[in-house]
């Protein structure tokens, strides 16, 4: 038995300091620094453990909602092109095509080649039909680096789908009196 007090006395990771200075190591010192070992092995191996052996968990359920369609908020910013040729089209798997979508909930602004506000916030409107004067003041826009912000909210069916701006609302003639050649129209998005 001494023996093994001698032991744990020199595994004691805790010495007491005495007033001479002098380290001494107690059995009850070994004791507990065995216990601390053990437990933090233990808690070591069981989080590693834990780690390696993830339970996942995959559950799939039926939407509750009963809408057909979804809210979709969207905010664009398109530069070299004007507001006035920029139309909404959504489209999805089942066939649904809404083209040219002008709603209350769409507005449109220009913008600056900064980016900066170069107007007020009107509702979708597309110049449809060609206009000389129109075509002109457009091209200086689009000379000018000038482009359009759109932001609203519509509709869209719970499937699988797309929305995107387009210019193909406009007649060709009128798009071919503001870009030129409309092969080769260059524009950036924000």
């Amino acid at each position: 038995m001494e023996g093994v007090l001698s032991a744990l006395k020199e595994i004691d990771f805790f010495p007491k300091i005495e007033e001479k200075h002098v380290a001494k190591t107690s059995s009850f010192g070994g004791v507990y620094s065995i216990l601390t070992s053990l437990l933090l092995y233990a808690l070591s191996a069981f989080y590693v453990f834990e780690y390696l052996n993830q339970a996942w968990e995959m559950t799939a359920m039926n939407d509750p909602t009963r809408d057909k369609e979804v809210k979709v908020y969207f905010d664009v910013s398109v530069y070299n092109i004007p507001c006035d040729v920029l139309t909404l089209d959504v489209l999805d798997v089942s066939g649904k095509h809404q083209s040219d979508l002008s709603t209350s909930k769409i507005e449109k602004v220009r913008l600056d080649q900064r980016g900066q506000f170069a107007g007020s916030w009107y509702h979708a409107h597309v110049q449809r039909r060609f206009n000389a004067a129109k075509a002109n003041e457009m091209k200086k826009q689009v000379e000018a680096g000038e482009g359009c912000r759109v932001r609203g909210e519509f509709l869209a069916s719970r499937v699988a789908g797309n929305f995107h701006l387009s210019c193909h609302g406009t007649e060709l003639q009128m798009l071919a009196a503001i870009f030129g050649d409309i092969r080769k129209v260059n524009v950036r998005f924000d």
